[in-house]
């Protein structure tokens, strides 16, 4: 019986299938390291992306084959162990490693780095939220805070009253409940910074204020501009009188000089009369002399539209009458056709005699002058009894704006103090400003608007989101991660509290990828590669010897 070929054959064909089967698994190891190989490579490309964190991936051995179970000792015979064959390897994990790498400065005020665990949150246009490390941040034209793709920044809401996080019992906020960070675009906020715990704040302007140039007396404490006015820059007016304006007079103060005891207080303008034709423009003073008990001179000094003064003296030289209401007032007279006018002007006048302490309310219809032998008592101004400005300022974009004229009446009784050009209000000394004259004020640069002293406000609060297991989230590219059902669900806090990491200004996070450590991983990889592939060429040269035992 020829029995040797009956049983060679089914032998080599069970070594050949051992030979096919070695090389399925060096294909399977070369499958798996050029895996591994794609992992490093990404890892090396994104050495220098920001935020970048570096990929792992890990090996398993596929299944086995069993060719003898083990045996159970007894008396007789001792246990024997599985004989079992494998079939090679597989790609068991690709793990992202979320170690915190290292602050690149960048002194730019919106670059953000976590400095700890936790993600920044942000919204795409189609409402799905990702979160990333790189805190690459702007701000849009809309006030959105945004990131590098255009993607709104979530932070938590803010209580409208106290400015404080909205946040549960635990202090935290539901990736349902933040909000886009957004500032208002109308307002042109200064210096935005991030916070180290998230606070978007910045320099708001405050309300535009004016601020007058030299040589304006006639103004009167403050000048107002609304709230929301636009202008910038200077306010160029132009005062004249009414052509048709008669002169009237507004009265002024007592001084020191006049009576201590009433130093302040409100000259009564019945006291005063002017003819409306006269041509007196600015103070009039009034000085008294007694020369002896029973005499007295009275002089009238002022100027004149035209910018001369005069003196006009009285024919009077009675001494003024005691103070007091049973004493008959001295009525003091001046011929006003010295300038221009008709008939008189005339001064009532009274003497105290008493201590000026013991006044306390002014008379309504008498100048009082203390009992003096020389006294100089400023009366108040001649003016015009209206006046016209015209004028013209700036809006911030540069165009000019031509105010509406505004006329000022001074005369016929209680006097304007103040008028309107534009946006601005003006607050005026009547008697100061009636006095001007024609080209004093001509395109006169009389002051300047612009931006008040700003104020730090808070305009948003920027979140650190955390997950329950960061290893379980999806990567998307861009830096991005999405929330899986393995990772948990996303938890906005306040950065630095619970755990989460502060935030850095004006830093970036680097990539984590240790390039010493790829090198390393490159060279083991590749030289499992080169045995795998050896594998394939000796299971090769294996098989063909078997065949050549056929021939």
């Amino acid at each position: 019986m020829q029995r040797g070929p009956l049983t060679a054959v089914p032998q080599i064909e069970r070594c050949k299938n051992f030979m096919i089967g070695s090389m399925y698994s060096a294909v399977s190891g070369l499958q798996a390291h050029q895996t591994k190989m794609d992992v490093i490579g990404n890892n090396i490309a994104n050495v220098n992306t920001y935020g970048y964190k570096t990929n792992r991936a890990t090996f398993a051995d596929v299944f086995y084959s069993t060719r003898r179970a083990a045996s159970q000792p007894n008396a007789n015979q001792g246990g024997t162990n599985p004989s079992q064959i494998g079939y090679g390897a597989k790609v068991a994990t690709i793990d992202v490693i979320h170690t915190r790498a290292g602050a690149a400065t960048t002194n730019r005020p919106l670059d953000i780095y976590i400095n700890g665990d936790g993600f920044i949150a942000v919204k795409t246009a189609d409402g799905l939220a990702k979160y990333t490390r790189a805190g690459v941040l702007s701000i849009d034209t809309a006030g959105n805070l945004v990131d590098r793709n255009g993607n709104m920044v979530l932070g938590l809401p803010l209580d409208a009253t106290t400015g404080m996080p909205k946040l549960d019992k635990d202090g935290k906020a539901t990736i349902q409940s933040m909000v886009p960070v957004k500032l208002d675009p109308s307002i042109e906020y200064t210096g935005i910074e991030i916070s180290i715990n998230g606070e978007v704040v910045a320099m708001k302007p405050g309300p535009p204020t004016f601020t007058p140039a030299p040589n304006t007396g006639w103004m009167s404490g403050s000048q107002t501009v609304k709230p929301d006015s636009l202008y910038s820059g200077e306010v160029v007016l132009t005062i004249k009188r009414d052509p048709s304006a008669t002169t009237a007079f507004v009265p002024g103060a007592y001084n020191s000089a006049a009576h201590s005891g009433l130093a302040g207080e409100q000259i009564p303008a019945s006291a005063i009369t002017v003819p409306t034709d006269a041509d007196i423009s600015g103070k009039l003073m009034l000085s008294v002399v007694k020369t002896t008990a029973t005499t007295a001179d009275y002089k009238l000094t002022g100027t004149r539209a035209d910018g001369t003064t005069f003196e006009l003296t009285s024919a009077i030289h009675t001494p003024p009458a005691a103070y007091g209401a049973a004493v008959a007032t001295t009525a003091i007279t001046f011929d006003a056709t010295t300038v221009g006018g008709t008939g008189n002007i005339t001064v009532n006048v009274v003497n105290d005699a008493a201590a000026p302490a013991t006044i306390t309310a002014p008379p309504t219809d008498r100048v009082v002058i203390a009992d003096a032998q020389e006294v100089s008592v400023t009366l108040g101004n001649g003016v015009a009894s209206t006046m016209t400005v015209t004028g013209y300022g700036y809006e911030k974009s540069g165009n000019r704006v031509d105010f509406p004229s505004a006329t000022v009446n001074l005369g016929g009784g209680t006097p304007d103090t103040t008028f309107v050009m534009g946006d601005v209000t003006f607050n005026i000394d009547p008697g100061t400003f009636g006095a001007l004259r024609d080209g004093v004020v001509q395109n006169f640069t009389v002051g300047n608007v612009a931006a008040g002293t700003s104020t730090p406000v808070k305009l948003g609060q920027v979140a650190v989101v955390t997950f329950y297991n960061q290893d379980g989230l999806s990567q998307e590219g861009e830096d991005y991660y999405l929330e899986t059902i393995n990772s948990g669900e996303p938890k906005g806090y306040v950065p630095g509290r619970s755990g989460t990491g502060t935030l850095l200004a004006g830093a970036l996070e680097m990539s984590n990828v240790d390039l010493s450590r790829e090198f390393t991983e490159m060279i083991i990889t590749e030289r499992g590669f080169q045995a795998n592939t050896r594998m394939v060429t000796v299971s090769d040269e294996m098989l063909q010897e078997l065949i050549n035992m056929k021939r």
